[in-house]
């Protein structure tokens, strides 16, 4: 009688492994995929909350600004005067800032990059710049350093804006004496990321050109394993790519990207292996636990939100979804940082591995397959 019951038990627990395996890995709630590449962006300036620089009562010079590069079919050509009037109009963002150029202070006016390339040439996906002087001479820069010195973190000096400055101590530029270094000039002061001997100065900027696009680079216990860049959902075939509605500021809101256990698989990283997670913007460095990057709605990285890509003004990828609460959503992502353990893992008893499954019921039909022997003798 004893023996019975445990051979009851026996075979009770072998059901409850085989529905823990079978049904305990089934994605019951589907969520819906837009296939399409017919993502816009809304193109309208959005103007954060500054103050505007009191511009020269001068004439404009003559001079204008080219932009070129990746995704960009035909060239764009910038009037100054006609970014100027912009500014005049609240529609593009200037800036006023007080930096050391060879030993002395020199307060210059200068637009927002990033807004300009964006609001007036659609190049809302940019990740790297090369600014190119009359002379050939250029200078690199990523989006990344230019958005760290428009919103650095609060102990950081705030003269440090990365500027395309047309105005210096009250009057435009010049654009008739090489000398004078052109109408405009690209201005970097020196911040905690990037040190120069004095602010880095060049003069004669004629053209922009797009050389990058942005993306997330993700790093794997200190090596890059692969860098996911902003795209059309058909340029991910490599990773699930997933759309759901989250509620973002009591707004229910459509986002839309790569899935980020999808990255793990593919870069074979495993999940249960996973040590530690951070997801880093040009001014912050966010620590996340795992298990926030799982659940009904499983953490993206975000490129667009009904419909629309992000663009600079609101970070072209987003780390969002899964259990985060969505104040620690992170904007302006641009890496990912795993730390994974060396040494193997037995797999959770809510995820069992196939293998382990069979191990567990070769052991436990031992005991049913004697007892059914004795009974037919």
């Amino acid at each position: 009688m004893k023996k019975n019951k445990i051979t009851t038990v026996l075979a009770l627990l072998s059901l409850m492994v085989l529905s823990t395996f079978f049904v305990g890995n089934v994605n019951t709630d589907a969520i819906p995929v837009n296939t399409n590449d017919d993502f816009t962006y809304d193109s309208e300036a959005i103007i954060l909350d500054y103050e505007v620089p009191e511009l020269p009562d001068e004439e404009v010079p003559e001079w204008e600004i080219n932009i070129t590069g990746i995704g960009i079919t035909e060239l764009i050509t910038l009037n100054l005067s006609y970014l100027i009037d912009q500014i005049n109009t609240s529609n593009l963002n200037a800036y006023e800032e007080t930096v050391d150029y060879k030993g002395s202070n020199q307060t210059i006016i200068g637009f927002d990059i990033l807004q300009v390339v964006q609001d007036y040439a659609d190049v809302w996906y940019a990740g790297e710049f090369e600014f190119i002087a009359e002379d050939g001479y250029s200078k690199s820069l990523n989006a990344t350093d230019i958005l760290y010195s428009y919103y650095p973190p609060a102990l950081e000096n705030a003269d440090i804006k990365i500027l395309l400055a047309f105005a210096v101590n009250g009057s435009y530029l010049p654009n008739s004496d090489w000398a004078h270094k052109g109408a405009l000039r690209l201005v970097c002061p020196s911040n905690q990321k990037n040190e120069y001997p004095t602010s880095y100065w060049v003069g004669n900027v004629t053209d922009i050109s797009i050389t990058d696009k942005w993306k997330c680079n993700v790093f794997v216990n200190g090596e890059l394993e692969t860098s996911i860049p902003v795209g059309f959902p058909s340029e991910f075939p490599d990773y699930e790519y997933l759309s759901y509605d989250l509620t973002y500021h009591s707004e229910n809101i459509k986002f839309e990207g790569p899935s980020i256990l999808s990255i793990f698989e593919h870069i074979g990283v495993d999940f249960e292996n996973i040590t530690l997670f951070q997801a880093e913007a040009p001014d912050f460095l966010s620590t996340i636990d795992k298990t926030e990057l799982t659940g009904e709605k499983p953490a993206i990285l975000a490129l667009a939100a009904n419909d629309e890509y992000f663009g600079f003004t609101k970070g072209p990828i987003r780390l969002v979804g899964g259990n985060l609460n969505s104040w620690s959503w992170l904007k302006n992502c641009f890496a990912i940082h795993i730390t994974v353990s060396t040494e193997s893992t037995t797999p959770t008893s809510s995820t069992p591995g196939f293998s382990s499954c069979l191990v567990i019921l070769s052991l436990l039909a031992i005991p049913i397959t004697y007892n059914i022997s004795k009974k037919r003798k």
